[in-house]
């Protein structure tokens, strides 16, 4: 159906339910392109003229009318049934065998679509999550903070390197994972991947973007009954790829927060509206049923950092209701902090980085002075006191240069602190990326993107550092 003749019926109706129909048929006919259509779909539901009772009523007759379409196609579209007996050993062991590892290398950002509760995404982020040996041999479940396998093999053409993690909320005896992958594309046909894949793997010609296309993504998962094929993503890191065009935006607060593009790197977080309008059939064909979430919409560091300020400095009676999609919300409302291991950050970086090499020193140097500027206290940001790296300038003039206004670092609750400095971690990695023509460079500089991104989603998911589920139980299980 074309946008004009769909605007049209809609304006001619007054029923709430025939505009939802129409609009749910729309959502389940293919499109080739998710813009501008989306667009339209959002800017009419919420800037039509429409009472906010009846665009909550338009919503949900919406989402009923794609739920009931897809059902027999997707059973589980809008099933909050997650649970699998973890403690039982015969379960686990019958679990692990059955369990698609192919998802831990392919990119299902989405696989099936979900269409769950509102709110539901912020608060499955926010529940804490303890480190689970899915994969232990000897079949016992033990929280221990083990990395399940990093694989690096060659997987149709591309290089990939792929890293997964799992965890485990014990109240709700559901499974989550963080799967990172760097994945490596021949663009020439003089891009050959090498039958020594480990030389190969260590070649910083791989770096070099007229040979390679690289892209690196960190997806987190809810992984229902341990089923990889179910699995829903939550949230998803894009340190590659083009600037993000955002579509849907159901208050003037939300298009704020986000902005209408997003910048590389960016952050998704799933949404309960957006899964919901950017739903997409994926082939003109009557017989075949697949549809995708196409995205959803990103938030880039600086959107994410002014966010994050605010809502620290935002009374808790002051807060509002909606999270969008996020788990900061619920962060500040229950005074949790987010933590983020920044010496473990910088220590990685230098320890990979300190070789007999001028031009690379020099560079290594700089870099460290600029980290430093980003941990500095007049930045808000959280001053360690155990911090063993206090070489450079640490002025406030300079720790604020070219960033949002700063705020006052003396509110009562810091909970976002860390996190911030975190994200201006990636901005600084990523402007030395864009400027850098050195291949060993940049091979250094995706190093320690890798390990700043890991530690800012991990932080965003709710992963705990100890391994005792019962010690942090008001966070979230019951």
């Amino acid at each position: 159906m074309e946008i004009q003749k769909l605007i049209q019926k809609l304006n001619n109706t007054h029923n709430i339910n025939e505009k939802a129909n129409l609009i749910g048929d729309a959502i389940l006919t293919y499109r080739k392109n998710v813009a501008p259509f989306t667009a339209y779909i959002s800017d009419y539901i919420f800037n039509s003229g429409l009472v906010k009772e009846d665009v909550d009523k338009l919503i949900t007759q919406i989402n009923k009318r794609v739920v009931d379409s897809l059902v027999h196609i997707y059973p589980k579209i809008d099933s909050l049934d997650f649970k699998l007996d973890y403690s039982d050993k015969d379960v686990l062991i019958k679990a692990r065998q059955e369990f698609n590892k192919k998802y831990l290398i392919e990119k299902k950002w989405q696989s099936k679509p979900y269409l769950l509760p509102n709110n539901f995404y912020g608060f499955i982020n926010f529940i804490p999550k303890y480190p689970f040996a899915f994969f232990n041999e000897n079949g016992t479940v033990e929280y221990e903070n083990k990395e399940l396998e990093v694989s690096q093999k060659i997987y149709n053409n591309d290089i990939v390197l792929n890293s997964s993690k799992f965890f485990i909320n014990k109240n709700l005896n559901t499974l989550f994972s963080i799967v990172t992958t760097l994945k490596f594309s021949p663009i020439t046909s003089q891009s050959n991947n090498s039958s020594n894949f480990k030389k190969t793997i260590n070649n910083s010609e791989l770096y070099d973007e007229a040979e390679y296309k690289r892209a690196l993504d960190i997806c987190t998962y809810l992984i229902p009954k341990a089923k990889a094929e179910d699995s829903i993503n939550v949230m998803r890191y894009d340190g590659t790829g083009v600037e993000h065009k955002n579509q849907v935006f159901y208050s003037d607060k939300h298009k704020q927060i986000f902005g209408e593009r997003a910048k590389v790197p960016h952050f998704h977080f799933q949404s309960t509206v957006e899964n919901l309008l950017y739903l997409k059939k994926s082939k003109k064909d009557d017989n075949d049923n697949s549809f995708v979430t196409a995205g959803c919409n990103a938030i880039d560091c600086d959107h994410l950092i002014a966010y994050l300020k605010n809502l620290q400095e935002t009374s808790k009676e002051n807060l509002g209701e909606d999270d969008f999609g996020m788990p900061f919300y619920y962060a500040k409302k229950f005074d949790l902090q987010l933590s983020v291991n920044t010496n473990s950050i910088i220590k990685t970086f230098i320890s990979s980085s300190l070789e007999n090499n001028a031009e690379n020193l020099e560079f290594v140097q700089q870099f460290y002075k600029e980290l430093n500027l980003i941990r500095s206290k007049d930045d808000g940001y959280i001053n360690d006191n155990n911090n063993s790296f206090n070489s450079g300038n640490n002025n406030s003039e300079n720790a604020n240069s070219n960033q949002p206004t700063s705020f006052s670092t003396n509110s009562a609750t810091k909970n976002f602190d860390e996190l911030i400095g975190c994200l201006k971690m990636l901005k600084l990695t990523h402007k030395e990326l864009e400027k850098s023509e050195n291949l060993e460079t940049i091979k250094k500089l995706v190093k320690i993107e890798l390990v700043v991104a890991h530690e800012a989603m991990q932080s965003m998911f709710t992963i705990e550092k100890n391994i005792n589920p019962q010690q942090n139980k008001d966070k979230g299980g019951k």
